[in-house]
């Protein structure tokens, strides 16, 4: 099936049965299985196979949901299509785009078979094949309007948060401007970046790589862009590295022709942070109602410690520690918010819909923390304002927000692992 193949499909937020029926009509044949995966940050994915006069298909069908953090931005499926179209032919494992519909709402795509598990071993392949992906020519996604530039990616990103954060962040207004100015240059060579790689969105069949998935944020860019999103994703999944170093050297570098720079890692590990960061609080300003946003106000408090930081790895300064804080007695309220918490599990154990367990479970987690450490609340806001208006210098503004980060975790004390991750180097 040629990419180019499409059929009508029009509206936004397409419905499972009309989806259904456009992937049977652009490959040509009936829809053997449907069915929609639990997850998705901005788009909704399907399993699907469609039986044709030949052959059983199957498929991945991605779908614009119309109400996603990155709807109504540059980062379209049409985009994502148009790498897929770009990449082929390049030798990497990357599924192969079938169908893109009329109005680009949906794509479809070969479903590539393996697992995500993890090991050493499946860290090796993915490094050889991202040497492999930063070998192949760029000229075939720069004619498809990807600007070979690295510094084009910080700015889209900018551009997403002005567009879809409704509430104002100082770690991002900070970051955007600090990291503009400590921008290392370009790269001697631009390449095809995959934007989003490492655990979770590699396929492994144990004796080969077969896949990596979800190109939503791939670009053209620096080759350390996509190293560094491996440690960020390691470190964010709980995932050993190990020898991370040794191993790039011995299945990357020579193989992409890539010299390791430290600087230029540590750069775009705050780039991948912030990415992160404006993706949830992207999400959090979706005004949708019925959209899950727990995950994201879990990752918040977390995000922002690691985004301080590893700009203060850029500066070169130690991130400041905040003062201790008295707790406020008998808060008002809290005891109702006790008890609703306590409740919640009888609500989650009374339902067999598999999402609005996984929310009930996120709602107690949230919840326990807040009825523990909300008499901190008052002290934490009072504190903040304390800190004045924002310091012009760079170190004194990062030890402002480093304390501001510090304080706003002691609501969310679980997530301290999580911010004290530390990234793979080298």
């Amino acid at each position: 099936m040629d990419a180019c193949d499409t059929a009508a499909m029009t509206g936004e937020g397409h419905g499972s049965e009309e989806l259904s029926g456009w992937a049977a009509a652009a490959l040509g044949g009936r829809t053997v299985e449907w069915r929609q995966l639990i997850g998705g940050n901005s788009r909704t994915t399907y399993l699907a196979a469609v039986e044709t006069p030949t052959e059983t298909v199957p498929l991945v069908v991605r779908a614009e949901r119309g109400d996603g953090p990155f709807s109504d931005t540059v980062l379209t499926l049409e985009r994502e299509a148009r790498m897929y179209e770009a990449v082929e032919g390049s030798g990497v494992a990357v599924p192969r785009l079938l169908a893109v519909a009329e109005d680009a709402g949906a794509i479809a795509l070969s479903r590539v078979p393996g697992s995500e598990d993890w090991s050493a071993r499946v860290l090796d392949d993915l490094l050889a094949e991202i040497a492999k992906l930063h070998r192949a020519d760029p000229a075939p996604a720069e004619a498809a309007g990807f600007e070979p530039r690295a510094l084009a990616d910080l700015e889209l990103w900018e551009g997403i948060a002005a567009a879809k954060i409704t509430a104002p962040s100082p770690y991002l207004e900070f970051a955007f401007d600090f990291l503009r100015r400590h921008f290392p240059g370009e790269p001697d060579r631009i390449v095809i970046c995959h934007g989003d790689v490492g655990p979770g969105n590699v396929l492994h069949d144990g004796e080969r790589l077969t896949g990596l998935l979800d190109w939503e944020f791939s670009h053209l860019g620096d080759p350390i862009d996509d190293l560094a999103w491996i440690t960020v994703r390691g470190a964010m999944f709980g995932v050993e590295l190990p020898d991370f170093e040794a191993r790039v050297r011995a299945h990357y570098a020579v193989a992409a022709g890539v010299k390791l720079d430290p600087a230029r890692l540590a750069f775009w590990q705050a780039v991948i942070v912030l990415r992160n960061l404006a993706t949830c609080l992207a999400s959090i300003g979706n005004p949708t109602r019925g959209r899950d946003r727990l995950i994201h106000h879990m990752l918040v408090p977390p995000l922002q410690v690691m985004m301080v930081d590893a700009m203060a790895r850029i500066a070169g300064v130690e991130p400041a520690a905040p003062e201790p804080l008295d707790r406020l007695p008998d808060l008002p309220g809290l005891a109702i918010l006790d008890e609703i918490v306590g409740n919640l599990p009888l609500l989650v154990d009374a339902t067999d819909d598999p999402e609005a367990q996984t929310r009930g479970k996120r709602m107690k987690w949230l919840g326990r923390q807040l009825v523990d450490n909300l008499p901190l609340a008052p002290a934490i806001a009072a504190a903040d304002a304390a800190e004045g208006p924002p310091a012009s210098d760079d170190a004194a503004r990062l030890g402002q927000l480093a304390r501001m980060a510090r304080r706003h975790l002691l609501l969310f004390p679980r997530q301290q692992g999580l911010a004290d991750a530390v990234f793979a180097g080298f």
